[in-house]
Parts: structure tokens; sequence; C-alpha cells
């Protein structure tokens, strides 16, 4: 639940209305995971099934190195929404954002919402690589990066 008391103090804190509503909807989402009542997150980010459900995909991002966090068929999305938590290893800092990530023809267009938590030095990259989106995560940090993202394809 300590996620969950996280967010309603960022509620309080986000004057913007839209950004509000979305992060609402995130703290249902996370309330119905932390109480097993859904299953709305699919574990291991297997890829577009056609259906718009959540996926969780867990990564560690090496000291000053980039990963690539996610890998999606251009062909299977319009709109990807990301939820994406960093924690860095040694010292615990985390760090969150959401990311919206727009298909306009054969471009890619993102959006970074919201970001919050401590200072640390995090990239984050969209890449199209042939037919291929790619999440980029880049890690200048000194230490190993725990990268943790909820992704929800709208096909």
């Amino acid at each position: 639940m300590s996620q969950t008391n996280s967010l309603d103090l960022l509620l309080k804190e986000i004057e913007d209305r839209y950004v509000q509503e979305n992060f609402y909807r995130l703290k249902l989402y996370l309330e119905r995971l932390d109480t097993g009542g859904t299953t709305i997150i699919n574990q291991g980010g297997s890829g577009s099934t056609g259906v718009s459900v959540w996926d969780k995909i867990e990564r560690i991002a090496p000291a000053s190195s980039s990963i690539i966090a996610d890998t999606l068929a251009l062909s299977s999305f319009n709109q990807v929404e990301y939820i994406i938590n960093y924690k860095q290893v040694t010292t615990k800092r985390e760090k969150g954002l959401k990311v919206t990530v727009v298909k306009d023809d054969s471009l890619i267009k993102e959006q970074v919402y919201a970001k919050t938590g401590a200072p640390l030095s995090i990239g984050l990259n969209t890449i199209i690589n042939g037919s291929n989106f790619e999440l980029q995560i880049v890690n200048s940090e000194l230490a190993n990066v725990e990268v943790s993202l909820a992704r929800l394809v709208l096909p």
C-alpha cells in the first residue's frame, strides 16, 4: 500500500486536472493489484495480443550503460502508455514517470507527463528500429538501476 499512499500525495501536488485523472486511474489499478482483485496486468511483457491490458516488465540497467527495456512491432499499436519506476540499487533512490507514445504514420511522438522522486541520471529514448518501436533506458548512474514498467498497448 505504500505505493498507493505515495500516489495520494502526488495527486494533491498536481494541479493539472488531466494529469490528476490519469494518476487517479493508475491509483485504482495499483489498489486492485495490491489486493489481488483483478488480472489487468500480464506478467512478462510478451507483446500485444490485440487486447488492451497492462503488462508488467522488469529489467536491470547496468551502471553507465543503456538497455532496450521494451520492443513492439509498429503494426501492433496506435498508442502505448508507460508508467516507469527507476530504483538505484545501492542508495535505494527512486524516480517515477508516466510516458505516452503515439504512432503518427511511421513517426513516433512521446510525451512525459510527470517526473517524481529523487534525482537520478536516467534517460529515456524512443527509437524506430526497422519495423519495431524500442524503448531505450540510458543509465548514467554509477550503480545498477532496477527498471519496472507497466505498459498499456492500445491497438
